[in-house]
């Protein structure tokens, strides 16, 4: 069992993802300070994600999944290990910014009566445009269903001023 020193968990989820934490980690881990503890879920993986890891990033605690049955149920399992107050969950391949976790918490925090809270997700390829990864990304309706605002078959909504305040 994980105890977070702090009160949020940032849980990122890999599958052989180890040049995807070479790459996103360092960041990661330096926003981190003082402020969120980093759990890395390693859902059975085949290489040597989970000893790199344990190498290079001796800050991320590591919980190990045996059986890979799936994105879903590596989070289920992995979040079970885990103790905090707040969870974010954040997949392998996310890059985030400069003090992204800050607004997050301090909405929580404010608001009680939220149980979940999400960020705008730059494209990757172009951080003038936001991602929606499946389409499934930007809005929930009242029953709980994601729906996507910015994407329209083959375009992404580009980011500008007024879609950024909210």
């Amino acid at each position: 069992m994980v105890q977070s020193r702090h009160d949020t968990a940032v849980v990122v989820l890999s599958y052989n993802g180890k040049s995807l934490h070479q790459d996103f980690f360092p960041q990661l881990l330096e926003e981190s300070k003082g402020l969120y503890d980093v759990v890395l879920v390693d859902n059975a993986s085949t290489d040597d994600t989970a000893a790199y890891v344990q190498e290079h990033f001796p800050d991320v605690h590591l919980v190990s999944i045996d059986i890979n049955k799936g994105f879903a149920n590596g989070y289920y399992l992995g979040l079970q290990q885990i103790q905090a107050k707040y969870y974010v969950l954040l997949s392998a391949d996310f890059e985030i910014t400069p003090g992204w976790f800050k607004p997050l918490h301090e909405k929580m925090e404010a608001h009680e009566d939220l149980g979940a809270i999400q960020p705008k997700i730059k494209y990757y390829r172009d951080k003038s445009m936001f991602e929606y990864a499946g389409a499934g990304g930007g809005f929930i309706d009242q029953w709980g269903y994601l729906f996507c605002r910015g994407r329209i078959f083959f375009t992404l909504e580009k980011m500008n001023i007024n879609s950024m305040i909210r």
